[in-house]
């Protein structure tokens, strides 16, 4: 069974490296990265390959700006 959903909310250590990581899960349908204060645009564009995504939060992720939240448009099933 696949990961569907990854609640990492909180975690101040989390950065940009780790996200490249979390890349290889592809089949998540849900990420909460909310206060991963380390997470960047580069970050984001770690994750552009999924196309299960239909939800995604990143609230108080102040390093992801304009250009990284661009990179979302790609999500197509985001809600």
């Amino acid at each position: 069974m696949a990961l569907r959903a990854l609640d990492l909310s909180g975690n101040q250590r989390i950065s940009d490296i780790g996200v490249r990581h979390l890349a290889v899960l592809t089949s998540l349908t849900r990420l909460v990265l909310s206060g991963c204060i380390e997470i960047s645009d580069v970050g984001v564009q770690h994750l552009t390959a999924w196309t299960c995504l239909t939800r995604l939060v990143f609230f108080g992720c102040d390093k992801i700006t304009a250009p990284g939240a661009s990179c979302i448009e790609k999500f197509r099933r985001l809600s």
